[in-house]
C-alpha cells in the first residue's frame, strides 16, 4: 500500500489500463468498484495528467473557476484541510500554496486532518514543516495552536520568528 500510495495519478492510471488490457485485473472488478450509479455510465475518454498550473484530469473540480475554488471552497475549509488539499490532491493543486487568502488565518490542532492523514498528533516539527512549506509566512496573520502539550514552547517561537507579522496568536 505504501508504494502505491507513492506513484502518482497518471502511474497508477497506466497501471490500471495495462493490468486490465492485459487480463490480470478483470474490467468487471473494476466496474464493481465504482458507486452503483456510475457503473451504468459511459465511460469517458482518460485526459493526460500533466504537471502544469492548470487543473485537469480531476474530474468535476476542472470545470471550477479558480476564484470560486480558492475564495467560496477551500477558504471555508479548516486551515489542515486545506493543507491536506494542497499537498495530498494532485500536483495541479499544489499551487494553491500561492494563494494569500488561503494561508492568512492558521489554526493547527492535535486532532485535525494533518492527524487523520498519518501525521499523528501534531507537533512542533510538524508545525514548522507547515510554516517551512508555507511560500509566503509573512502573509499569516492569525495563528492558532489547539494541540495542548504536544508542540513544545520552543517551536512556536521558530514558527513565530518565521511569521513576521501576525497580529493575532492563539495558545488556548
Amino acid at each position: 500500500a505504501t508504494l502505491v500510495a507513492r506513484l502518482s495519478r497518471q502511474d497508477l492510471e497506466r497501471l490500471l489500463v495495462r493490468s486490465v488490457e492485459s487480463g490480470a485485473v478483470h474490467r468487471d472488478d473494476v466496474l464493481s468498484l465504482l458507486p452503483e450509479a456510475k457503473q451504468q455510465a459511459e465511460l469517458p475518454r482518460l485526459k493526460h495528467v500533466g504537471v502544469s498550473a492548470a487543473r485537469s484530469g480531476t474530474g468535476y473540480f476542472d470545470d471550477i473557476d479558480d476564484d470560486l475554488l480558492v475564495k467560496m471552497i477551500l477558504a471555508k475549509m479548516p486551515s489542515d484541510s486545506r493543507f491536506v488539499c494542497a499537498i495530498s490532491t494532485c500536483k495541479a493543486w499544489r499551487s494553491l500554496r500561492d494563494a494569500p487568502e488561503l494561508w492568512s488565518d492558521i489554526v493547527v490542532s492535535s486532532t485535525g486532518s494533518l492527524s487523520r492523514r498519518g501525521w499523528g498528533v501534531m507537533n512542533g516539527t510538524h508545525l514548522l514543516k507547515l510554516v517551512a512549506w508555507l511560500r509566503n509566512p509573512g502573509g499569516v496573520h492569525s495563528l492558532s495552536v489547539e494541540a495542548g502539550d504536544s508542540i513544545n514552547p520552543d517551536a512556536i517561537k521558530k514558527a513565530l520568528a518565521a511569521m513576521p507579522s501576525p497580529t493575532s496568536l492563539s495558545l488556548p
